[in-house]
């Protein structure tokens, strides 16, 4: 799993999904979900006024920051920064912490979900 509290990610050839707070969901998306679920990962994004990445050609919330069920609570505060910067991804601002954070957590030991063979092969 993680050795860190989490990990930042530039989701896999732009996964779309509006569990990460972006505006469209597509195959992509749905396929790293399952992926995410699977390892009991959890996403961090919050919904903002700005996005991850920002072009010419448009703005979208393609990155994501995951964290392991034990570190779930040590997440204070998830945010996207106004500050500009040299790339088109923006930066995200994380903050841990001992404070008590109210979070729905979700027991997903129970589910399971059919992924074909050749999208499992994608995550390992």
């Amino acid at each position: 799993m993680f050795d860190c509290v989490y990990s930042t990610l530039s989701t896999l050839k732009l996964s779309k999904s509006t569990s990460w707070h972006d505006t469209l969901k597509n195959r992509r998306g749905r396929i790293l979900e399952e992926f995410l679920m699977i390892k009991r990962l959890h996403i961090l994004n919050e919904e903002s006024d700005y996005t991850t990445f920002r072009s010419r050609r448009g703005t979208s919330n393609i990155d994501i920051t995951v964290t392991s069920n034990q570190f779930l609570s040590k997440a204070v505060v998830w945010e996207i920064s106004e500050q500009d910067c040299c790339s088109d991804h923006s930066i995200i601002r994380n903050v841990t912490g001992r404070t008590t954070v109210h979070r729905t957590e979700f027991n997903v030991q129970e589910l399971r979900y059919m992924v074909k063979k050749d999208n499992k092969e994608k995550f390992g």
